[in-house]
């Protein structure tokens, strides 16, 4: 146990990190580690948090907007990326290199679990503008490229293997998402939890400097 080969490990996670970094890093950390039990939740970043909060699992991998609502949580940065707007390949601004947050106003804008993050920034008015929520990122992929609107997401959640959506950075403001590792600050992380953080600090560190 505590090379953290054996035990359960619960972890929690955003969709796009979970999609995008974690398959090769959960498949290299288990290697040789056949006793060792995960369990492994995909949500919004709220849920992961909330989720820590309530002990349902040792370690979540998310955003944290707001460190004030979260006072008992430890965040350790890992990645980082941009926000952009999401529309179908044929809508007026596919062409566009770059988007101001104005331009959004003229288009039919659907919300989603991260939109939240244009809170606290100047385009925080398309909130309001928004027509449309929609919390699954299925769901939400399926009105996008149908055209019922456009969106904002962060690059990691952008569907990079759909032929019908472009994703537009959004400049105006520039808003750079940061995730990581949330856990507890007042509870020790189990040996494989631990392991784990270390694991992925390290292979960060490794990409980092390649």
């Amino acid at each position: 146990m505590s090379e953290h080969k054996t035990g359960h490990l619960r972890l929690a996670s955003v969709p796009s990190i979970a999609c995008h970094m974690l398959p090769e890093l959960l498949s290299e950390f288990v290697a040789d580690s056949p006793d060792l039990h995960i369990s492994f939740f995909d949500d919004s970043s709220e849920a992961v948090l909330r989720k820590v909060e309530k002990r349902q699992v040792d370690i979540g991998i998310a955003s944290l907007p707001n460190e004030h609502e979260h006072s008992g949580i430890d965040f350790t940065p890992i990645w980082q990326d941009q926000i952009g707007l999401v529309c179908p390949v044929n809508h007026p601004l596919a062409e566009a290199e770059e988007i101001h947050w104005k331009e959004l106003r003229k288009h039919r804008l659907i919300r989603n679990g991260t939109s939240r993050l244009l809170e606290g920034t100047e385009a925080e008015p398309l909130l309001k503008d928004s027509q449309f929520l929609i919390s699954n990122m299925l769901s939400l992929i399926a009105m996008l490229e149908v055209g019922l609107g456009v969106t904002t997401l962060p690059w990691f959640a952008f569907p990079k293997e759909s032929k019908k959506l472009r994703f537009i950075p959004l400049t105006t403001p520039k808003i750079i998402r940061k995730i990581g590792i949330v856990q507890l600050s007042n509870k020790t992380l189990s040996p494989a939890a631990a392991a784990l953080l270390a694991f992925i600090l390290k292979k960060s560190a490794i990409e980092e400097n390649d």
